[in-house]
C-alpha cells in the first residue's frame, strides 16, 4: 500500500477513534461544546454580518411565573439599532389566527444586546405554543414549545401524569452542567425547575449564553417551560423573571407549587405572599403542596471561612425564622395551632450537595449540585439532640427563646446527604377509577369514583445513577 494511502487510513482511523471516544466520554464532549459556545459568542457580530449566524443570540425561553402566566425571553445582538418591526408573533395549537405581542425590551450595557420579555397568558386548554420571531432580515425563525401545564399528559383513560426535572447552582461550571444535562434530558421532562444561581455573575451576558442558555438549548429543554428561581449569584438580571415569586397548580389542581424569593430584602412582602398562598383555595384543595426557594431554612455544608468571617451564616436566617413557620404545622398543636395544610416538600439549592431532612410532615431537600464547587465541609448540625444546633463559629445557634419557630416546629432530622453533582426527577401520577376502597378519596358527585395522587421523587448523579428516592 502506498505510503500516502497508509497515512490517510491512519488519519481516518484516528478521527474515527476520537469520534467514538467523544460520543462515549460525555465530559470531553461537554468541554468541546462549551469551547464552541464561547467561540461563537465572541465571533457573533462577525458571523451575523456575513450571514452565518442569526442576530437572535438567545433563543426564546418560556419562563413560567405564575398560574397560566408566562414570559417569553429572547435576545438580539446587532451593532445597529433594530427597526420597529422586529418582534414576536405567537399562536397556540388549535388556534388558526396569530397575533402580535407587546414586548418590553431592555439594553444590556455590556454587549448592547436587546433583551425582549413578552408576557402572555396560556390557559389550561392550551397544549402548545408556536412562536415566530420576526427579525429585519431573512433569518426570522419559528419555534415550537410544548405546554402541558397545567393540563397533564394523558397516558391512558383515567390516568395521567407530569414529569418535572429539578437542578440548581451550576454557576460558572458550564462543562459539568452540560454533562449533567446530557443525563437529565433523557427523562424528557414537561417542566424544568432551576433552583437559582444559573450563572456566577448576574450582569454577565456572556455567561448567560455560554454557561446557561446554550447548555439548556443543546439539551432540547427550551421546548418546555422553565421555572427560574432567584439565586444570590444570578439576580437581578435582564434574563431572569421580572417577578421572582408566584404560585401555580399541576395535575388539575391536585398539586400546589409556591415560588418564594429568598433573595429579596423585602421580607414583609414575601411573608404576605406565603401566608396568602397557603390560605388560598388552591392550596387548601390540593392533595400535596411544594415550596420552591433558593435557600433552605437549614444549611449544613458550606465554606467554613465564608460561613464565619464572611457572615454568610446569616444569609438564610430570615427563611428559617420568618418564612418556614408560614408553611409548617406545629409539632405541639397546643403551642400555636395553624389552620392550613402544611408543605409536603420544600426544595432549594444554594448548598452545593444533595441533602434530605425531615421535620414534622415536611421534607426539606437541597438540590444544589448542578456544577458549582461541591461543599464537603459541615458547618452546622441541625439534627443535634436537644434544643441547640451545633454550628461552626457559634457556641450556641440562635435556636433559643428569641427564635419562636423552634418552640413551635421542633428540630429537623437528617435523612440523606450525598456530595456529588446531581439533579432530581419528580413524577406526578394521578389515577381516577371506580373502586370501593375507603382509603382513597371519593370524588364529589361521581358515585363510587375515586382518585389517587402519587408523587415519586428520585435524585440522580450526573451519570444517571440513583442516589435517593422518596414516595409521597
Amino acid at each position: 500500500m502506498p505510503r500516502i494511502r497508509k497515512r490517510a487510513v491512519l488519519v481516518a482511523a484516528i478521527i474515527f477513534f476520537l469520534i467514538v471516544c467523544l460520543n462515549r466520554a460525555s465530559g470531553a464532549k461537554s468541554f468541546l461544546l462549551v469551547r464552541t459556545w464561547h467561540f461563537r459568542w465572541a465571533m457573533h457580530d462577525t458571523f451575523a454580518a456575513i450571514g452565518l449566524a442569526s442576530i437572535l443570540s438567545k433563543q426564546p425561553m418560556l419562563q413560567l411565573v405564575g398560574q397560566d402566566s408566562y414570559e417569553v425571553v429572547f435576545e438580539f445582538r446587532v451593532k445597529s439599532k433594530l427597526p420597529p418591526e422586529a418582534g414576536i408573533r405567537f399562536r397556540t395549537y388549535g388556534v388558526q389566527s396569530a397575533e402580535d405581542r407587546a414586548c418590553s425590551s431592555s439594553i444590556d450595557p455590556e454587549t448592547q444586546a436587546i433583551v425582549y420579555r413578552c408576557p402572555l397568558e396560556l390557559h389550561s386548554d392550551a397544549q402548545g405554543l408556536t412562536l415566530r420571531i420576526i427579525t429585519p432580515n431573512w433569518q426570522s425563525s419559528e419555534y415550537h414549545i410544548s405546554v402541558p401545564l397545567p393540563a397533564s399528559i394523558v397516558n391512558e383513560p383515567g390516568h395521567y401524569g407530569v414529569r418535572i426535572a429539578l437542578v440548581g447552582d451550576n454557576q460558572f461550571a458550564a462543562t459539568q452542567f452540560t454533562k449533567l444535562l446530557h443525563s437529565l434530558r433523557s427523562w424528557r421532562p414537561a417542566l424544568l425547575v432551576h433552583l437559582g444561581d444559573a450563572v456566577q455573575q448576574a450582569d454577565d451576558s456572556r455567561a448567560w449564553s455560554t454557561d446557561f442558555w446554550n447548555p439548556i438549548a443543546w439539551a432540547g429543554l427550551l421546548s418546555s417551560p422553565i421555572v427560574l428561581l432567584a439565586g444570590n449569584h444570578d439576580t437581578p438580571s435582564l434574563y431572569s423573571p421580572a417577578k421572582s415569586y408566584g404560585s401555580f397548580t399541576l395535575a388539575g389542581g391536585r398539586l400546589f407549587v409556591l415560588i418564594v424569593n429568598a433573595q429579596t430584602p423585602d421580607t414583609h412582602s414575601q411573608r404576605a405572599h406565603i401566608a396568602a398562598a397557603f390560605d388560598s383555595p388552591d392550596a387548601r384543595k390540593a392533595h400535596r403542596r411544594i415550596v420552591l426557594t433558593h435557600m433552605s431554612p437549614f444549611i449544613e455544608y458550606w465554606d467554613p471561612v465564608s460561613w464565619v468571617d464572611g457572615g454568610e451564616r446569616e444569609w438564610n436566617r430570615h427563611v428559617r425564622e420568618e418564612y418556614m413557620p408560614l408553611w409548617s404545622v406545629p409539632s405541639d398543636p397546643t403551642t400555636d395551632v395553624r389552620h392550613f395544610k402544611p408543605a409536603d416538600l420544600v426544595v432549594s439549592g444554594h448548598q452545593h450537595n444533595y441533602q434530605r431532612l425531615s421535620l414534622a410532615d415536611t421534607h426539606y431537600i437541597t438540590v444544589g449540585g448542578g456544577g458549582g464547587t461541591l461543599d464537603y465541609d459541615r458547618v452546622c448540625d441541625w439534627s443535634t439532640e436537644g434544643d441547640l444546633a451545633t454550628c461552626v463559629g457559634e457556641e450556641e445557634n440562635a435556636r433559643d427563646g428569641n427564635e419562636a419557630s423552634w418552640r413551635i416546629l421542633g428540630m429537623p432530622h437528617a435523612v440523606k446527604t450525598v456530595v456529588r453533582y446531581h439533579y432530581a426527577i419528580l413524577d406526578i401520577q394521578h389515577s381516577v377509577y371506580d373502586d370501593t376502597d375507603p382509603a382513597e378519596e371519593r370524588l364529589p358527585g361521581h358515585g363510587a369514583a375515586r382518585e389517587h395522587l402519587s408523587i415519586t421523587w428520585t435524585a440522580y448523579d450526573a451519570d444517571g445513577g440513583p442516589i435517593d428516592m422518596l414516595v409521597l
